[in-house]
């Protein structure tokens, strides 16, 4: 009879891990041959980038993600074959159980993982000017009256809109299929589809903003670069 692994993880606080990476730190060879070894339809899929650097941010991800699960349980050596998408298009594994998000933006690519706490993870990289005007339809009433009354509107949005999508990756849905307005990141908790959700900002680069979201109101993170060279 099979039996199921029992895996038991300290309770006493609740860490996330964060992984990150530049392209422009990695070996492209390198990211090339691995590649290689993934499961033929994730190869197609990232093959089916046409931007060279898009399909190497997702190689890259994908790598991130070998890393997490090593981390958590070091006898899984290659799960890529467990990944699948959900109906509202988020990546998750069959197995080992594990709580994950990425996200990429001009040459960086960032994970988020804990086998207990569900989270989201997203990253935007600071464009020279924005004007957050453009994107009122996507903001909250109170997004939009707090862009409007900041000093550093530009900042605000990121903050903003970067919560968003941190919270709709740990809340399982899909970016296409929700209203942006309706997430208030305003709120502390953010309160969207019947739960609580609390972020918090990553300082990894000044030309990039990073937010965690999660349902645990006080977690630490543990922050990691990955070399892939």
């Amino acid at each position: 009879m099979l039996k199921a692994k029992k895996y038991i993880f300290d309770t006493s606080y609740w860490k996330i891990m964060i992984w990150y990476t530049f392209l422009k730190d990695c070996d492209l060879t390198l990211l090339d041959q691995r590649l290689q070894t993934f499961p033929e339809l994730l190869q197609q899929r990232v093959n089916a980038y046409q931007q060279e650097e898009d399909r190497y941010v997702r190689i890259a991800g994908k790598l991130l993600l070998e890393a997490a699960v090593q981390h958590f349980y070091p006898e899984h050596k290659s799960v890529l074959t467990q990944l699948y998408k959900t109906p509202q298009h988020q990546p998750q594994l069959h197995t080992p159980p594990l709580y994950f998000s990425t996200a990429y933006s001009k040459g960086i690519c960032v994970l988020s993982a804990d086998p207990r706490l569900e989270n989201g993870i997203d990253v935007e990289y600071r464009q020279a000017s924005i004007d957050p005007a453009v994107y009122n339809d996507f903001l909250h009433p109170e997004e939009q009256k707090a862009l409007l009354q900041s000093q550093d509107p530009e900042s605000l949005f990121y903050h903003c809109w970067t919560g968003k999508e941190a919270v709709l990756k740990a809340e399982g849905s899909g970016i296409q299929e929700v209203c942006l307005a309706d997430i208030n990141t305003r709120q502390d908790p953010v309160l969207w589809n019947g739960q609580s959700f609390f972020l918090q900002q990553i300082d990894i680069d000044s030309d990039y903003v990073v937010q965690v979201a999660s349902t645990e109101p006080e977690y630490k993170m543990d922050i990691r670069q990955l070399l892939l060279r």
